[in-house]
């Protein structure tokens, strides 16, 4: 699409359609997916210590990629906003070719869908459903809203309009 490497964050609430949305987006634009989610877990002494650690390799991994001149998407709920703005400085980005996909879905269909998967008990999916923030118009990075009830190829498609019309504009 562009010599310059694309970075794109997909993030949205468990069961919206983040990895099956990267997945078939990464054969479009020849990127490698980068899913805390998909690293090798081991027993981890804290949970928060096992974050830590896999946002680590992540960071390690995607600076790798981007420096050998590959895409990369990253796929994450990514709570808060502000830490996607926070992870692009500390990724040494610019914000051209750095893109938001930030896919919506109604909480019960999340709840559906990511029952069993990362979720078991509806307590401890609505506490990570409150920490959940909603993008505000502030961000930096051009962001797309998308719906995760829609088809995966039809989300794609629009991925691929909306990066194409960005890095056509700069």
């Amino acid at each position: 699409m562009d010599k310059y490497p694309i970075l794109i964050f997909v993030r949205g609430l468990p069961g919206s359609g983040k990895s099956s949305i990267s997945l078939e987006l990464s054969k479009f634009v020849n990127g490698k997916i980068i899913d805390p989610d998909m690293l090798e877990a081991k027993l981890p002494k804290s949970l928060r210590s096992e974050r830590l650690r896999k946002f680590r390799a992540c960071v390690r991994k995607t600076k790798g990629y981007l420096k050998e001149g590959k895409n990369v998407i990253w796929c994450q709920p990514f709570r808060k906003p502000q830490n996607i703005e926070l992870l692009v400085n500390m990724l040494e980005r610019k914000s051209s070719n750095t893109f938001l996909m930030d896919i919506s879905i109604p909480l019960e269909v999340s709840w559906i869908r990511s029952k069993g998967n990362f979720h078991n008990e509806r307590e401890t999916f609505d506490d990570f459903v409150s920490k959940y923030s909603s993008i505000a118009n502030s961000c930096t990075i051009p962001v797309l809203k998308l719906n995760g009830e829609d088809k995966i190829a039809s989300n794609v498609d629009k991925i691929l309009a909306f990066i194409r019309y960005n890095i056509s504009n700069e």
